[in-house]
C-alpha cells in the first residue's frame, strides 16, 4: 500500500543528504511562515492567526528534528523565540475563546454578564494583537531566522 504525502516540499528528493535536506525543509517552513506573518498582518482574523500558531509550531518540530545538523546556540534561540511567538498567540487566541464560551454559558443558563467584561475581553485581545503584530515582525528580521531561511 502506498502512503501519499499530504504536503510535499518542493526541491526535496529522497536523494539528499539528512542536513542537506534540512536547509530545504527549513526554508520552505520559514517561507511560509513569512507568508503567513503577511497575510496576518494585512487581514487580522483569528482563522489567519490559527494558521501562523500552526505553522510555527511545526517549525519547531523540525528544528528538533533536524537539530543535528546546526549549533546549539542557533537552535537553542530560534526555538525560544518559536515558543515564545506561539505561547504569545495562543494567548491571544484563549482570549478569543473565553470571550465566546462566556457568551455561550451566559446564553445557556440566562446570565447578564457585565459588558465589562467583554470589553475587558476585547481590550486585552487589542493589546496582544499589537504585541504580536510587533513580534511576528521582529522574527521576520531575526538574524538567525535569516540565516536559517537562505543557508545552502
Amino acid at each position: 500500500m502506498k502512503i501519499k504525502k499530504k504536503l510535499g516540499i518542493t526541491g526535496l528528493a529522497k536523494s539528499h543528504q539528512y542536513c542537506e535536506g534540512a536547509k530545504i525543509v527549513l526554508k520552505a517552513k520559514i517561507d511560509s511562515i513569512f507568508q503567513l506573518i503577511d497575510k496576518f498582518i494585512l487581514e487580522d482574523s483569528d482563522e489567519n492567526l490559527h494558521d501562523l500558531r500552526i505553522s510555527i509550531r511545526r517549525l519547531r518540530y523540525v528544528l528538533e528534528v533536524f537539530s543535528v545538523c546546526y549549533g546549539e546556540k542557533l537552535l537553542t534561540e530560534v526555538l525560544e523565540f518559536s515558543k515564545y511567538l506561539q505561547d504569545l498567540i495562543g494567548e491571544g487566541r484563549d482570549l478569543d475563546v473565553m470571550a465566546e464560551k462566556v457568551r455561550e454559558l451566559a446564553a445557556e443558563i440566562g446570565a447578564d454578564i457585565p459588558l465589562n467584561l467583554f470589553e475587558k475581553f476585547r481590550n486585552d485581545g487589542i493589546s496582544v494583537r499589537k504585541r504580536i503584530k510587533m513580534d511576528l515582525i521582529r522574527f521576520k528580521g531575526h538574524k538567525l531566522i535569516i540565516r536559517l531561511q537562505k543557508m545552502r
